[in-house]
């Protein structure tokens, strides 16, 4: 089963927090029947915060893939996105319009992550 985790980018702070996810259960129970049960940490809703799921997916290190992860195998650099009509992760090449299926593509033993969207823009040019 895959580990399900996140993390966050502050963009007030510019690094990324040690936010974690945690479920807020009202005290009417209506209440929190009609909101699917539970309310989720007031942060998420917070346009402070840019947050990336993990893919369950390591590179040769043995480094979690994280949404908006750079990763390189070869002469190939890419960027690590959902795909939500394939319900999966996908690598973008930062050159083209190329994408690959990372779970197909993903050898850990070739692929590293070398930064991410945040903080190693300049690998985007």
């Amino acid at each position: 089963m895959r580990v399900i985790k996140f993390r966050a980018w502050d963009k007030e702070g510019n690094n990324y927090s040690n936010w974690k996810p945690q479920m807020i259960y009202p005290e009417n129970w209506e209440e929190s029947v009609e909101t699917k049960g539970s309310i989720l940490n007031p942060c998420v809703n917070s346009k402070r915060f840019d947050f990336m799921q993990y893919t369950g997916l390591k590179d040769k290190n043995g480094v979690d893939y994280y949404e908006d992860d750079l990763v390189q195998c070869g002469d190939f650099i890419g960027q690590i996105y959902y795909e939500p009509k394939g319900c999966k992760y996908m690598w973008k090449h930062i050159k083209s319009d190329t994408y690959f299926d990372a779970t197909f593509h993903d050898a850990g033993y070739r692929s590293e992550i070398i930064g991410n969207f945040h903080q190693d823009k300049h690998l985007l040019k």
